[in-house]
C-alpha cells in the first residue's frame, strides 16, 4: 500500500468511504479499507471489509489472499481453516497465498 503515513492513510480511507457511499459495494475501495485497517492494527475492521469484498466479488483473488494473510498474522487458525475450506468449495483450488 502506498499510503504509508497516518495522514495519507486517513485521506485514502476517506476517499474509499466516499466511493462506497456513492457507488455501493466498490470492491477496490473495500479492499483498500481492509488494507488500511490492517496496517493500523484494526484487525476486526479489516476482516469486515475484506469479508464484504469477497461477498461482493468472490472471483477477485486479492481479498481472499489478504484475509488469509490477516488470519495467519493474527494466528486465527480456525478462521483461516474456514476461509480455506470456503475457497476450496467455491473454486476447487487452494486459497491463494
Amino acid at each position: 500500500m502506498s499510503a504509508k503515513t497516518p495522514k495519507k492513510r486517513a485521506a485514502a480511507a476517506k476517499r474509499c468511504e466516499a466511493a462506497i457511499a456513492k457507488y455501493g459495494d466498490a470492491v477496490r475501495a473495500l479492499v483498500l479499507l481492509g488494507a488500511i485497517s490492517a496496517a493500523a492494527g484494526h484487525d476486526t475492521v479489516a476482516e469486515r471489509y475484506l469479508q464484504r469484498a469477497i461477498q461482493v466479488e468472490p472471483g477477485e483473488p486479492g481479498p481472499w489472499r489478504m484475509l488469509g494473510q490477516l488470519y495467519r498474522s493474527t494466528h486465527a487458525a480456525s478462521s483461516l481453516s474456514q476461509l480455506e475450506s470456503r475457497h476450496q468449495a467455491l473454486f476447487s483450488t487452494p486459497l491463494p497465498r
